[in-house]
């Protein structure tokens, strides 16, 4: 299985957002679910110790 897995192409996303003090924070991930088209939602998990994830809450 781990030959066949590895040979598997996949996506990659990038999540964006600003911290509170205004400056950028990202992450890539490869892991992504479209939860909703209308309106628009992406479901991705984000580490607890992730700046990317304190900075998303940071935002709303």
């Amino acid at each position: 299985m781990r030959p066949l897995m590895a040979g598997f192409p996949s996506g990659v996303g990038v999540v964006t957002t600003f911290a509170g003090d205004g400056s950028p924070r990202g992450m890539t991930c490869t892991s992504l679910c479209s939860v909703s088209l209308d309106p628009p939602i992406l479901l991705v998990c984000l580490g607890t110790g992730s700046h990317t994830l304190k900075a998303v809450r940071e935002s709303g």
